[in-house]
C-alpha cells in the first residue's frame, strides 16, 4: 500500500508547479497580449488553483468517504447534457462574448465564409483598390501576385461549416454544436476504455464540461473547437476498432486537416496511429499512413488550386504547389528560433491549467503510471501531447489572443482520457483521497469558471465598443491609427467585397499619396488613439504617434474631412 505522502504527491507536486509558474511569471516584463491575460486572469486563477491543490492534499483524506456513481452515465443523460450545453453556449456567444470576432483568426472565418457564399474560392479585388490591399486587409491573407483577389491563408473547412450553419439559421450555433458533439464522443470513448471503472468515466465527462477553455472557445468562431470535436470523434472511432470505424476515422481525419491549419490533427493522432505498429498491425498502419500522406499532400495543394480559380500566381512568400507550401510555410517556422519560447510556454501551460478543471493536473500526473507500464493507448495519448508540445515550441510558442492554451485544444480529448487513466490509478491507491480531492476541486473549478467567464466578457467588451465607435463614423473612409503598441490593427475590419461603409484603412499601411487619393475619392475621418479613450479600450495603448499630427492637420483643411463622432 502507498503511504499517505505518496497518495498526496500529485496534489503537492501540482500545487508546486502552479505556484512556481505564478511566481516566476510575475517577474517577467513584456508588452505581449499574453502578459495582459496573465495580469487580468491567470495570476488570480493560478493562485486559487495552487491553494486548492494544497488544501486538497492536506484535507482530502480527512473528510467522510465519498464515492462517485458506480455505473457510467447513459445515453439519455449525456444527450440531454449535450443539448443543454448547446443552448448555454449559444446564449453565451451573445451574452458573454458579444458574438464578436476578437482576433484576426476569428474575423477571417467570416471573411472566407462570405467569399465561399458568393460561389468563389477567392474574392476578386477591383483594380482601384489593389494598391490599398495591405491597408484594407492587413493580415492573414493568401499572398497573391498583384493583389488581384482576397482570401485568407487558412484552409477552408471551418469557414465552410460556418457558412453552412449560417444558411441553416445562425452561424453562431456552429461551435456550440461542435462542442456538444465532442462531449458525446469523449463520453463514448471513456465508457469503452473504463468499462471496469465507472467513476473514471464521470471524471472524464466532468473534465469536459468544467473546462472553461472548451466552453469559452465554443462561444467564439475559432477553429479550435472543430479540432477538439473532430479529434474526439476520431478517437471514439479508433477505439471501436472495427474496419468501418477505422474507415470513418480516416475520413474524419482528412476533413480535420482542412479545418484551418493542416498540422494540428496529424500531431494529435500520429502517436496513437503508431501504436498499431506495436500491435503488429502493419497493414492497418500502412493504410492510415497512405491516406494521411495523401490528405496532407492534397491540402497543401489547395492554395495553388485557389490561385488557379482567379488566374493568379502566388506572390513572394506564397505557395502554389506542394514544394512551395513546405518551403514557404514550414521551413521558415523551423528556421526561426524564438528565444522567448520558454517563457511563452510557461504562460501557456499556466493558462491551460487555470482554464481547465482543477483536478486536471494531478490526474495527469497520476496517469504517468499507466504510461510507464507501456499500456499502448495511454502511451499513444501521452505521445500525442508530447509531440504537439514539441512542435508548438519549435514552430510557434506565441498564441497571441486565446482562452486557455488553444494550441493544446486539439489534444484535449487525449488529455481528458489521460485524466481518466490517472483517476483509476489514484482510486486504486487511495479511494478516499482521490474521490474527495476530485469532488472538492470540481467545486473550486465552478468558482474559477465564473471568474474566467466574467474576465473574458470584460476583456472583449472594449474591443466590441471600439468597433461600434468606428462603424458610427459619418464618412466613406476611416483611417485608423494602428501603430503599435496595442492591437488596433485588428480593428481594420472590411467585408471581402468591400461593400461596407465606412471602409476602414490601417494608417501603418498608407503613404501620403494614398491619403490624398482617398481624399479625392470621398469623405475621410481619421480616428486617432486619443479617440479610443471614448471607449475603455486596452491597457497597452499610448497617446498616439506624433508623425500623424501633420496628416490630420492636412485632412482637416480639406473638403473631404469629416470630424470623428463619438
Amino acid at each position: 500500500m502507498p503511504t499517505s505522502s505518496q497518495s498526496r504527491g500529485p496534489l503537492l507536486l501540482g500545487a508546486g508547479v502552479i505556484a512556481y509558474l505564478v511566481i516566476v511569471l510575475a517577474f517577467l516584463s513584456d508588452k505581449l497580449v499574453t502578459r495582459q491575460y496573465y495580469l487580468r486572469q491567470d495570476a488570480v486563477g493560478g493562485i486559487v488553483l495552487a491553494a486548492a491543490l494544497l488544501a486538497a492534499a492536506l484535507l482530502g483524506a480527512r473528510g467522510p468517504r465519498r464515492s462517485l456513481p458506480l455505473s457510467p452515465p447513459g445515453w439519455l443523460p449525456v444527450l440531454l447534457l449535450a443539448c443543454l450545453l448547446v443552448l448555454a453556449l449559444w446564449g453565451g456567444t451573445y451574452w458573454i462574448m458579444f458574438d464578436y470576432p476578437l482576433t484576426r483568426d476569428e474575423l477571417m472565418v467570416g471573411f472566407d465564409a462570405e467569399i465561399f457564399g458568393s460561389g468563389k474560392l477567392a474574392q476578386p479585388l477591383a483594380e482601384q483598390w489593389r494598391a490599398f490591399r495591405p491597408a484594407l486587409a492587413p493580415d492573414f491573407l493568401m499572398p497573391i501576385e498583384g493583389n488581384v483577389a482576397l482570401v485568407s491563408n487558412y484552409m477552408p473547412g471551418n469557414a465552410l461549416m460556418r457558412l453552412g450553419m449560417e444558411r441553416l439559421g445562425d452561424a453562431a450555433l456552429l461551435n456550440p454544436l461542435l462542442a456538444a458533439v465532442g462531449l458525446v464522443a469523449i463520453w463514448d470513448t471513456a465508457r469503452r476504455l473504463f468499462a471496469d471503472c465507472a467513476p473514471a468515466v464521470w471524471v472524464v465527462v466532468a473534465g469536459y464540461v468544467l473546462s472553461a477553455q472548451i466552453l469559452t472557445n465554443a462561444m467564439t468562431s475559432y477553429a479550435m473547437t472543430g479540432h477538439l470535436a473532430f479529434n474526439a470523434v476520431w478517437l471514439a472511432l479508433f477505439v471501436r476498432d472495427k474496419w468501418w470505424s477505422h474507415a470513418l476515422a480516416m475520413a474524419v481525419g482528412l476533413w480535420a486537416m482542412g479545418l484551418h491549419q493542416v498540422v494540428f490533427h496529424p500531431l494529435a493522432v500520429g502517436a496513437i496511429i503508431l501504436t498499431l505498429l506495436a500491435q503488429g498491425r502493419w497493414r492497418l498502419f500502412a493504410v492510415y499512413a497512405v491516406v494521411y500522406a495523401a490528405g496532407l499532400a492534397g491540402w497543401m495543394l489547395y492554395p495553388g488550386y485557389v490561385l488557379g480559380t482567379v488566374g493568379a500566381e502566388a506572390a513572394a512568400g506564397g505557395s502554389k504547389g506542394l514544394g512551395d507550401f513546405i518551403v514557404q510555410r514550414v521551413v521558415p517556422l523551423l528556421a526561426a528560433f524564438n528565444p522567448y519560447s520558454l517563457p511563452l510556454m510557461m504562460y501557456n501551460i499556466l493558462r491551460f491549467f487555470v482554464w481547465n478543471a482543477a483536478f486536471c493536473l494531478p490526474l495527469l500526473l497520476c496517469s504517468v503510471s499507466a504510461v510507464l507500464r507501456h499500456e499502448l493507448l495511454p502511451l499513444g495519448l501521452a505521445g500525442s501531447l508530447l509531440v504537439t508540445t514539441l512542435a508548438v515550441v519549435a514552430l510557434m510558442a506565441y498564441q497571441g489572443h486565446g482562452w486557455g492554451y488553444r494550441y493544446w485544444q486539439a489534444v484535449l480529448p487525449a488529455i481528458l482520457l489521460l485524466t481518466g487513466y490517472g483517476f483509476r490509478e489514484w482510486l486504486g491507491r487511495d479511494h478516499r483521497l482521490a474521490t474527495n480531492a476530485v469532488l472538492g476541486l470540481g467545486i473550486v473549478t465552478l468558482a474559477v469558471m465564473s471568474f474566467l467567464f466574467l474576465a473574458a466578457h470584460r476583456f472583449v467588451a472594449p474591443y466590441d465598443a471600439l468597433t461600434r465607435l468606428i462603424d458610427r463614423q459619418q464618412a466613406e473612409f476611416v483611417i485608423l491609427e494602428t501603430d503599435p503598441p496595442g492591437t488596433a490593427i485588428d480593428q481594420v475590419r472590411n467585408r471581402a467585397d468591400l461593400s461596407n461603409r465606412p471602409l476602414i484603412f490601417a494608417s501603418t499601411e498608407l503613404d501620403p499619396a494614398q491619403v490624398r487619393e482617398l481624399c479625392r475619392r470621398g469623405s475621410v475621418t481619421f480616428v486617432r488613439k486619443r479617440q479610443f479613450a471614448l471607449v475603455p479600450f486596452g491597457i497597452s495603448l499610448v497617446d498616439g504617434t506624433r508623425a500623424y499630427d501633420s496628416v490630420e492637420r492636412w485632412l482637416e483643411g480639406r473638403p473631404c474631412w469629416r470630424a470623428p463622432v463619438s
